[in-house]
């Protein structure tokens, strides 16, 4: 009988997921060399604005890629706008800058700051441009109330919005970035917190690489790629984000890789195709997140050190699957737990097997995670539960938490998803009425 339902989940084609453990860089900016005799009209209004002064910019629009290399703050206003064929602004070798209140438009790329002392950017739009902001070996950098929108087009012809390089103690709040390749590209970057951020349809949210003491809290992180991707990295916080409708056939809502002392928690994740995806990683804490209405929850390989307790589950194809390195389960809830509390002290008096020799296929193929849901696998996974019981190779939560009340779900159709369901059910169809004709 299982040998006939194998039949049925058999992939009719190879494919070959992305692992993401080709790692790869960003290539640094290199500044375009500029005529010092070929000075703008804000070129000249910043030369002759003495050191730590103020320059107010008027309800107007500015020509001409400026250079900054000495402490100064520009504000302009609602209507100030400061465009340019190359880069608008350069600035290098000072401190203490600032810019508030402007728009910006570069057909190269809006401010590339380099060997900085307190920088910051406030009140700031960055549109039209193919790259937003370049920091290179700075330290204290505040970036807060950005709006920065990409061009339409494939990724392939994009640029990243935010991108740190070499930068000590960073702040970045209440930004919206869109349609961008990465929204926040970080690369040896040690002190990040990112809080109270936008970031949507691009290629990865926040993409961080080589890099420590990192923050994210109470980000909206939707429709991108993939919504976290942390690589290489130590003392990790997650916490209160919203990682949602990451729904392509290979996104991820949050993707960890070769990471240490990793903080997950209090996150919203829904909608996910994989809601987090954690490899190489060690004391790694995942508590009292909501995963709702994703076809994968956890995939977790050579990261046996994994806590993952009082988080609730809801509505998910799979829960978990991992390797032969398993991880520990506790005092989770789940929406599909059949047992029961006779002592009634809130938790089940059996376990919840969060996994099955399905999901650990899907691990070694991930084509077969298309299959998820179908006739077949469902009766597969039944049978196998009803046989194996607590074997020690399938995930377990000893003490599942019962469901105290009811919590409501908002769920959009993913035609993706129903496509592939769609497609399994003509192939199930087929099968049976080659037999029997």
């Amino acid at each position: 009988m299982i040998v006939v339902l194998l039949s049925f989940v058999l992939p009719m084609h190879t494919y070959a997921a992305n692992d993401h453990e080709d790692h790869h860089t960003t290539e640094e900016f290199t500044p375009i060399e500029r005529d010092p005799n070929e000075k703008s009209e804000l070129q000249e209004l910043i030369d002759a604005t003495p050191a730590n002064g103020v320059l107010k910019l008027e309800d107007r629009t500015y020509r001409g890629s400026m250079s900054i290399t000495r402490p100064i703050t520009i504000e302009g206003t609602d209507d100030t706008a400061v465009k340019s064929l190359n880069v608008v602004f350069t600035i290098e070798n000072t401190e203490n800058v600032t810019l508030r209140n402007l728009h910006l438009e570069a057909n190269v790329l809006a401010l590339y700051a380099s060997k900085i002392n307190n920088l910051t950017l406030e009140n700031v739009t960055i549109a039209s441009s193919p790259a937003a902001i370049h920091i290179n070996k700075s330290q204290n950098v505040s970036l807060n109330n950005l709006d920065i929108i990409g061009m339409e087009g494939h990724f392939a012809k994009k640029e990243n919005a935010v991108a740190l390089f070499d930068v000590n103690k960073a702040t970045l709040t209440n930004m919206s970035i869109q349609n961008m390749l990465d929204a926040i590209y970080v690369e040896r970057v040690q002190h990040l917190t990112a809080h109270d951020n936008v970031v949507s349809g691009n290629r990865y949210g926040f993409h961080v690489m080589y890099s420590d003491y990192i923050s994210f809290s109470n980000n909206t992180i939707t429709n991108n790629m993939t919504g976290l991707m942390i690589m290489i990295a130590k003392d990790v916080q997650l916490r209160e984000n919203m990682i949602e409708q990451h729904n392509d056939l290979n996104s991820i809502g949050t993707y960890l890789y070769d990471v240490e002392d990793v903080a997950f928690k209090n996150n919203t994740v829904r909608e996910n195709t994989m809601a987090f995806d954690l490899q190489n990683a060690r004391n790694t804490v995942i508590s009292d997140n909501v995963f709702s209405t994703n076809g994968t929850v956890l995939q977790l390989k050579k990261s046996g050190t994994a806590d993952v307790h009082s988080n609730m589950f809801y509505a998910n194809i799979l829960t978990a699957r991992a390797d032969a390195e398993s991880f520990a389960l506790r005092k989770n809830s789940y929406d599909d737990f059949s047992g029961y509390d006779f002592d009634e002290d809130g938790y089940g008096d059996t376990p919840y097997i969060a996994s099955n020799a399905f999901g650990q296929w899907m691990v070694q193929k991930p084509v077969y995670q298309y299959y998820m849901g179908s006739p077949a696998v469902t009766v597969l996974n039944t049978i196998e539960t009803a046989v194996t019981g607590n074997a020690k190779s399938l995930i377990i939560d000893e003490h599942p938490q019962i469901i105290q009340n009811e919590v409501a779900l908002t769920w959009q159709p993913q035609w993706v998803l129903f496509g592939t369901l769609l497609t399994t059910l003509a192939g199930l169809f087929w099968t049976i009425r080659r037999w029997f004709m």
